[in-house]
């Protein structure tokens, strides 16, 4: 297992994709499990890359609140990658 931190380039690369890639190799074989319940007002979540095996956590901050109607979802996909697409190749 590969804890080491991430290059700060690295990790601003990642970010800026949205965590869409691996920050260790790329890739888009990631998997996330379950975002962890609220601690201070920041969520985590397990994420493992399946091509480099690297894992990692996501942290979130908490950023607003808005109602919830049944039409409306907060699971909405606007990624400007396409999965088997990547950009770094």
């Amino acid at each position: 297992m590969n804890d080491q931190p991430f290059s700060p380039e690295a990790a601003a690369r990642y970010l800026a994709r949205h965590g869409n890639l691996c920050p260790n190799c790329g890739s888009v074989l990631i998997e996330a499990g379950e975002v962890i319940a609220p601690y201070n007002g920041k969520f985590c979540q397990d994420v493992r890359c399946h091509a480099c095996e690297r894992i990692w956590m996501d942290i979130y901050t908490l950023a607003r609140v808005e109602p919830k109607s049944l039409e409306k979802s907060c699971f909405v996909f606007e990624s400007p990658y396409i999965p088997g697409n990547n950009p770094e190749s």
